[in-house]
């Protein structure tokens, strides 16, 4: 059972609340959900860079991380850098070696090494700070690269397949009649080694094994261009360009395809832009006319472009899509951002990339405005409908049910999935704060006085009823080992023994002041500990009756205490108030103040 205490200043009269299951209605409990089930944009934290503060560059192409950590953008002023603190810009001006600062797309090479394509047609080879250019050598919408295990690289250019020698660092044609004979357009690698080949105007797909000599036609997909080829976990063969469709190895299945929504492409069958398989092993599709679910037999529709301009080249290549670590696979459409086909939140400007990072944060390239990073928020904010939500305690009993107790509402619980349980008693009459359950199952709650000595009771079935002889500002909840139950109050420490309904006061002696008792703890050897609010802390043997106090005069550095905590050696951590944090050995008893 976790038991997450949270103090506050005034908790007053105790309730001995036992539970229920099945009373719900006769009691007029209301159900309720939090608000931020439909607002999955509360779940993460946003940072932003622009040209305010730090970022060179407002427009980003595409963004890649290497394996080191560093994510690198592509731009039209640039190639950029960003290390997890600054950014870095490497353009004409400093760099030599690179020929243009205009810069389309980004993709992964070996190691850390990664390609870049420019505007001017160059293909451009980074590694280890240095840049290998090769010029003229493609149209980069048809740029594809394979990294083939630990040592291949192939370069899908100038219409051919090369193999990169990254001694030489040069390009060598497969065969060198492609270029002649067959205009290549896509290239897979499969997960058994066969390399795909993709064509244009015909429409087919070629296949070969190491040593990639002898090749095969495996599908005809529909007469046209292949510019990008996939390969699922079921083993079928997806090819698209302006028409999708799958192949099982045996036929291929084609998809009825949406017409262009660009201005005047209306007749034309729309582009595809890239093809994804997430863990649940559902198929997503990216085009120019929105997002889609590739289903068995149809495309569905999961977002549907009002309207859309052409595509950047590096949108042509993927850059609207990614997939992370944990298999969840993202998408940009205009201004929203999908996972696995559910809208998670919408950045304020259109959106051109995104990145999925190695500690699966999402990187979103916006128009104008710069770079956006997501990450899954630790704290998830919850509010409960039709309440205040001034919230005083919190608690989890031992049937995972998370209990909150609020100033003026009541008292409520969050079910597993997601319902908030709420019972309407003591509203309006004082906030609910501490929270105990004991060994037997009850429930035990301390309130906020509020001015009123009501006696809270339902009319109906007992829920719940009142601990007699509390003070004002219930502050602590603790059972002993022995199975008593003791309470912290204005006034101090009173104990409530086993089948009594009301509780002894404990006085340590006629000549000692009783402080508030904020926080009670028992260590490993039956001892209660108590923070005081002005009397340091006291030590009690609750079955010899011997106590102690610490305070300045031993070395305390506060007397205003909040919180306790036995570590595994036995020792006593003590957080004061307003002046840091002290530790006591009990056997040695030196007090040292740590922070």
């Amino acid at each position: 059972m976790q038991f997450l205490h949270v103090m506050k200043w005034f908790v007053s009269f105790l309730l001995l609340f036992v539970f229920y299951e099945g009373q719900a209605q006769s009691n007029n409990i209301a159900l309720g959900i939090w608000q931020n089930q439909d607002r999955k944009e509360e779940m993460y934290l946003s940072e932003k860079w622009n040209l305010q503060n730090g970022l060179p560059v407002n427009n980003i192409n595409q963004m890649y991380q290497t394996p080191d950590g560093f994510i690198w953008s592509a731009t039209f002023n640039g190639l950029l850098r960003f290390d997890g603190v600054n950014f870095k810009l490497y353009d004409v001006s400093n760099t030599p070696d690179l020929p243009s600062n205009r810069i389309t797309t980004i993709t992964a090479g070996q190691g850390n090494s990664f390609w870049l394509t420019t505007e001017q047609h160059h293909l451009i080879h980074f590694d280890k700070g240095n840049f290998t250019v090769f010029e003229g050598i493609l149209n980069a919408q048809e740029l594809q690269i394979i990294v083939d295990g630990d040592s291949l690289t192939w370069v899908l250019a100038k219409n051919r397949v090369n193999q990169f020698d990254h001694q030489s660092k040069k390009l060598e044609p497969l065969i060198p009649k492609f270029s002649k004979e067959k205009e290549a357009t896509s290239l897979l690698r499969l997960r058994n080694g066969s390399l795909l080949i993709g064509f244009g105007e015909e429409g087919k797909v070629l296949k070969t094994k190491f040593p990639y000599i002898e090749f095969d036609t495996v599908q005809t997909f529909n007469k046209g261009k292949t510019s990008i080829l996939f390969e699922d976990t079921k083993g079928r063969i997806w090819g698209a360009h302006n028409r999708i469709n799958y192949s099982t190895g045996e036929s291929v299945m084609g998809f009825t395809n949406e017409q262009s929504i660009y201005s005047g492409w209306s007749k034309v069958p729309a582009l595809y832009h890239a093809i994804e398989e997430d863990d649940n092993n559902n198929i997503w599709v990216s085009s120019e006319t929105g997002l889609y679910k590739a289903t068995d037999e149809k495309l569905e529709y999961i977002y549907k472009k009002p309207f859309s301009f052409a595509p950047d080249i590096s949108v042509w290549r993927g850059a609207t899509m990614t997939k992370c670590k944990d298999g969840a696979v993202w998408n940009i459409q205009d201004n929203k951002v999908f996972r696995n086909g559910e809208l998670q939140f919408q950045t304020e400007e259109l959106a051109s990339c995104i990145l999925c990072d190695l500690e699966d944060n999402i990187w979103v390239g916006v128009l104008r405005t710069g770079i956006q990073r997501y990450r899954l928020s630790l704290i998830e904010s919850l509010v409960v409908e039709d309440f205040g939500n001034n919230f005083y305690g919190v608690y989890e009993d031992s049937s995972d049910r998370i209990w909150f107790g609020s100033w003026v509402d009541g008292m409520h619980y969050l079910t597993k999935d997601g319902q908030v349980v709420s019972f309407p008693f003591g509203r309006g009459k004082g906030a609910l704060a501490s929270f105990l359950e004991g060994s037997d199952g009850t429930l035990y709650v301390g309130r906020l006085k509020n001015n009123q000595n009501t006696s809270l009771k339902s009319e109906g079935p007992k829920v719940f009823e009142e601990i007699q002889g509390l003070n004002e500002s219930v502050f602590a909840i603790q059972e002993s080992r022995d199975g008593t139950i003791w309470f912290g109050d204005k006034f101090g420490l009173h104990r409530l023994k086993n089948g009594e309904t009301a509780v002894d006061p404990i006085k340590f002696s006629d000549e000692m002041v009783d402080f508030p008792v904020r926080f009670i703890l028992e260590s490993k050897d039956n001892i209660l500990w108590m923070a005081t609010n002005g009397g340091g802390i006291r030590k009690f043997n609750y079955e010899t009756g011997d106590f102690k106090v610490y305070d300045i005069s031993d070395g305390l550095s506060s007397d205003n205490v909040r919180g306790l905590m036995e570590d595994q050696k036995g020792n006593i951590w003590i957080a004061t108030e307003d002046k840091g944090l002290n530790r006591l050995n009990p056997n040695t008893e030196e007090i040292v103040m740590d922070a």
